[in-house]
């Protein structure tokens, strides 16, 4: 039995501005430092050798622990499935391509903690029986990189399996699931359709994907058990130009997150990121940040990426512009994609311009329809969640725009 140790936080500060991409955090005025291997079992102390595979399962089913990088699928579940395959040959990958560009959390933890997410990533691997592990990294980003291969080299030798990093070009569907495994199994980083869920491999080795935070909350809950586990949700605030990942207990309000990084009541907040929703603040300020409980609100935290309105902000103008980015980041692999998604931002612009014509919404509405669940991946249905929010949340700058009028570009002059 593991030697259980009091519920510790993921990151152990408070809010940490992101700042720039140099690896620099900072929490207040004080500069937050990587744990290395020794700094790493000092905070969090070992996981004991020859962990009960059973018991670990238990404690992830106990606290009902999800996948963080966006869908929030119930970790045990995926690996009741994998057991059940009956393969062998599996790969396991920590999924650290961040492609979401408002969100900062995975970097953080590959930067702060590394040896809390591989400590995850080998306790994953011995639940499957994986006999390889990968590193999925985007190719940019240096810092992270830099953190990961000191990581490596610091761990006890005879780690098995070895993990590897194989790199990405940073681009938003570069963490794509469908898209790890394809490329894990040799092709292009392109997502794919998935056949069976249940087997998202087919057609090559096994893979099991997991995103970073996941797995750093396994290395966690490995050290807690669920008896001491605190639940918290680790969340990208982003105002405009400024940045802060922030660990956020269950029972915390956005209003009360929004209070500690000292922001300001905004308009609304783009929830789960590019591929989110708009939410009014009047509806979302009481509600806690928490995955579950915003779903029972009808509600999602999606990849823990909130996105700031600000008061006399036009919520049209950062629609048109996130779905006109999306929509260059297609892969271009099916009509959705190539013909669909860029007419639909192109009449978002329309609109956010005050270029609407009098048929334009109605064939803004047509097109959607047209494109909806028909993408051979997730990004077109993202992308008119994304527009369909705003179109419902903001009723009346539509009204505004179709008459010539933006009261923000009215406010600088």
């Amino acid at each position: 039995m593991n030697r259980l140790t009091h519920g510790k936080p993921l990151l152990g500060t408070d809010v940490i501005d992101i700042g720039d991409a140099s690896g620099v955090f900072r929490s207040g005025d004080q500069q937050v430092r990587r744990h290395d291997r020794p700094a790493h079992e000092a905070a969090f102390g070992p996981v004991t050798a020859g962990l009960e595979p059973n018991w670990l399962d238990h404690q992830v089913r106990a606290i009902a622990l999800t996948g963080r990088g966006g869908a929030h699928f119930p970790v045990a579940t995926k690996w009741r499935a994998a057991q059940q395959a009956d393969v062998g040959g599996w790969t396991l990958v920590v999924n650290g391509g961040e492609g979401e560009p408002a969100s900062g959390k995975d970097a953080s933890l590959l930067q702060l903690r590394p040896h809390l997410v591989l400590d995850g990533a080998e306790l994953a691997a011995s639940m499957i029986g994986a006999d390889r592990t990968v590193l999925w990294l985007a190719q940019e980003a240096g810092a992270t990189l830099q953190s990961m291969r000191s990581a490596l080299a610091e761990r006890r030798t005879g780690s098995t399996p070895a993990p590897e990093i194989v790199t990405t070009p940073e681009r938003y569907l570069a963490g794509e699931s469908s898209a790890v495994i394809r490329a894990v199994h040799g092709g292009p980083a392109l997502p794919r359709t998935t056949m069976n869920p249940a087997q998202p491999w087919a057609g090559g080795p096994p893979v099991l994907v997991h995103n970073v935070e996941t797995l750093a909350r396994l290395g966690l809950l490995a050290r807690t058990g669920a008896r001491l586990h605190e639940p918290t949700s680790l969340v990208t605030v982003t105002d405009e130009d400024r940045r802060f990942v922030v660990e956020v207990p269950a029972a915390q309000t956005f209003a009360e997150l929004f209070d500690r990084v000292g922001v300001p009541a905004p308009q609304a907040v783009l929830l789960g990121g590019y591929g989110g929703e708009w939410v009014g603040w009047a509806e979302l300020a009481p509600l806690a940040v928490d995955p579950h409980s915003l779903r029972e609100a009808g509600r999602s935290l999606g990849a823990g990426v909130l996105i700031v309105l600000r008061q006399g902000a036009c919520g049209l103008r950062i629609t048109a512009s996130v779905a006109t980015w999306l929509a260059e980041q297609s892969a271009g692999q099916c009509g959705p994609c190539r013909f669909g998604l860029p007419d639909v931002a192109e009449r978002v612009s329309r609109l956010a311009d005050r270029r609407v014509g009098r048929r334009d919404l109605e064939r803004l509405h047509e097109m959607m329809a047209l494109v909806d669940g028909r993408g051979a991946c997730r990004l077109p249905d993202g992308a008119l969640r994304m527009i369909r929010s705003a179109l419902r949340e903001f009723p009346a700058e539509i009204d505004d725009h179709r008459h010539g009028r933006c009261l923000q570009l009215e406010r600088r002059r």
